[in-house]
């Protein structure tokens, strides 16, 4: 069952010019992993990786009420396919929000990833879906 479909889209030059240009951005942004991850690409990463996690706060239908981007992890597999870690407090409204809108306890969650870019935007689309309760 599907809980919801979120998409973004970020023009890559401007965004980078804001996190490039603010420390403080880049610590809220990104996680100590996502950073390490960062620290040797350029700006198309950086965007495209937070289209990722505005693309699952959209899936999620929250606009970071009650969490930040931190508690959003996006990490890649040797193959560079993305993954989601949600940290606590996501994972807590995501469970609320699946005994609120789907009347379900104890049902899986996973998440779908697509991210892509042009020279000029980076974009993000994340599927989240749950598994019948066990």
């Amino acid at each position: 069952m599907i809980i919801g479909i979120g998409i973004s889209v970020i023009d890559i030059c401007r965004f980078s010019k804001d996190v490039f240009k603010n420390k403080r951005l880049m610590n809220r942004s990104y996680t100590p992993v996502e950073q390490m991850y960062l620290k040797d690409k350029d700006a198309l990463a950086l965007a495209e990786l937070y289209a990722a996690k505005e693309a699952v706060i959209r899936a999620l239908c929250n606009d970071f009420q009650g969490f930040s981007p931190h508690d959003i992890e996006i990490l890649y597999d040797e193959f560079g396919m993305p993954s989601v870690i949600f940290h606590e407090r996501v994972l807590g409204i995501l469970k609320n929000q699946v005994r609120k809108q789907h009347k379900q306890d104890g049902a899986e969650h996973f998440t779908q990833l697509c991210i892509s870019h042009t020279d000029e935007i980076a974009v993000a689309t994340a599927i989240i879906t749950i598994s019948s309760s066990k």
